[in-house]
């Protein structure tokens, strides 16, 4: 595993959340929630440093306004063989999500997951951001 703290990752990566990154633009606030839409540029910078395997998994919660049952994507690593999911705080600072609970998961690849051209330029301008954020930590 790479010399980087999980906690020095952890802070960049929420910094470097932007509009420009997120997959998720009609629902993304830097100020109350800058994690939301990020799952898979977040899992993808965090292998580039730690390794390890892609997860998918399908995320199921409740709406609290209405009482709907919501599922959607959502993206992790395993790292060493552990689970790891740096953006998970999408889900705990949402508001009106209540319950989130992974209801199923897969490992996926990078290529997968790099097919699709929208993630793919969204990791690119996430990793820039992040790396330019740790560069004076790193160095």
């Amino acid at each position: 595993m790479s010399l980087m703290p999980t906690n020095i990752f952890q802070h960049a990566a929420r910094k470097s959340c932007t509009v420009g990154t997120t997959l998720n633009e009609a629902e993304f606030s830097s100020s109350r929630n800058p994690m939301r839409g990020q799952s898979a540029v977040v899992a993808l910078t965090a292998q580039d440093i730690y390794g390890g395997t892609l997860e998918r998994l399908t995320i199921e919660f409740e709406e609290s306004h209405n009482g709907k049952t919501v599922q959607e994507s959502h993206y992790a690593n395993i790292i060493e063989g552990r689970p790891i999911d740096f953006s998970w705080e999408e889900y705990t600072r949402r508001p009106g999500c209540e319950n989130p609970r992974a209801v199923d998961s897969e490992q996926i690849s990078r290529e997968q997951l790099l097919a699709d051209q929208k993630i793919a330029d969204k990791y690119m301008r996430f990793k820039r951001e992040m790396y330019s954020k740790l560069s004076p930590k790193v160095a």
